[in-house]
């Protein structure tokens, strides 16, 4: 239990180490089956994490993007979803440089096939041109969305997660805190993997992503 507590705490903020928190009995359930860093019956090694076959499919029929609906940009591929902000200090730009990494070294073919949607929990700073400025960088799929506090506070609670704001600071920042993990989702939408990418080598996602892939056709 003391170290589901300690990846539970496993999320960033601008500023400050932040506190990440279930919201229910029930979220916290989710959490126990989906936050374990281990390597499970499907071989997946450590932080990669199957998901059960009740986890929500993914929703982004709420949020915001420069290119319309996501709906069609997302259909018929692997998505990876991750929330964060572009203020953030090192913990979203590493995690997205690693993905970036990863889907680089997959092969051609499969590369077409997988998106990243970064969604910005941060929307009074993060408008949908300043997201996509931000993750175009990290490569062509990446995409950026945000959407207002009370959609993406809906959208994180259906995946058992949570964000919050801390305490402003002299400058005018804030600390954000929110989860550091990427869910996965195939090609139908379905839920599929959880990632820790910090302690994911770029090539253990790569395999993970193929594999999820390989599953599908």
């Amino acid at each position: 239990m003391g170290r589901l507590r300690a990846i539970l705490r496993r999320s960033t903020t601008s500023r400050e180490m932040p506190v990440l928190a279930p919201t229910s009995a029930v979220l916290l359930a989710i959490a126990v089956m989906v936050f374990v860093v281990s390597c499970d019956r499907s071989g997946h090694p450590d932080g990669v994490t199957t998901l059960p076959s009740d986890f929500p499919d993914i929703e982004v029929d709420s949020l915001e993007h420069t290119s319309g609906e996501l709906g069609d940009l997302l259909e018929d591929s692997v998505t990876l979803l991750m929330f964060g902000f572009t203020h953030c200090a090192d913990a979203c730009p590493s995690t997205l440089a690693r993905i970036g990494a990863a889907i680089a070294d997959l092969s051609p073919g499969s590369r077409d096939q997988v998106n990243v949607l970064f969604v910005s929990v941060d929307p009074n700073r993060d408008d949908v041109d300043a997201l996509q400025r931000y993750v175009s960088p990290f490569g062509e799929s990446f995409l950026g969305a945000t959407a207002p506090r009370v959609k993406l506070e809906n959208m994180t609670r259906r995946h058992g997660l949570s964000f919050s704001y801390g305490d402003g600071y002299p400058d005018g920042s804030y600390r954000v805190d929110h989860p550091l993990s990427v869910l996965v989702f195939d090609a139908d939408g379905t839920a599929s993997m959880l990632l820790q990418p910090s302690v994911l080598e770029p090539a253990a996602i790569t395999g993970a992503v193929e594999h999820l892939i390989a599953e599908g056709r």
